[in-house]
């Protein structure tokens, strides 16, 4: 899975990779915090999240040790990655005493790799269920036979 960032920048987790849409050769890898970070905003963007909750969820549940200064330094990382990239760093907002604010428009790109399609689905707009239904639906039509035609 795949991450269209405000209609201009792609996320690739799997690669811990930020790049631009229509041009694959321009792109910044991230640390592994980073990565998980980007990944914390994304499941909770536009809503306010606290510190608590993100070193938990980024550090400690992977067995690491949590600290303000480290939430800080790949906030700064992930700033950074987007400036560089040309989207605002403001996409990350601080929260004074309470945390971080991800605000950009985000769209899932899943591949289907029996097809050479890609499907993009506003995550926004669509709950989990919907998105099983769908991959059920994508299933159950693959599995189909096709008609047998002669040529």
């Amino acid at each position: 899975m795949k991450y269209l960032i405000n209609y201009t920048i792609f996320f690739k987790p799997s690669e811990k990779k930020l790049m631009i849409l229509n041009d694959e050769d321009i792109f910044v890898i991230l640390s592994n915090p980073a990565t998980r970070l980007l990944l914390e905003f994304i499941k909770h963007r536009n809503k306010a999240i606290d510190r608590i909750t993100l070193l938990k969820d980024i550090w400690e549940d992977y067995g690491f040790t949590a600290s303000n200064s480290n939430l800080n330094t790949y906030v700064s990382e992930l700033r950074k990655a987007f400036k560089a990239l040309g989207e605002s760093p403001q996409v990350i907002l601080t929260i004074p005493k309470h945390g971080f604010q991800f605000v950009a428009h985000v769209e899932s790109q899943m591949k289907d790799e029996s097809q050479e399609n890609d499907c993009l689905i506003d995550t926004q707009d669509i709950s989990d269920e919907k998105v099983k239904n769908l991959n059920f639906k994508r299933e159950f039509n693959r599995d189909e036979k096709q008609p047998d035609i002669d040529v």
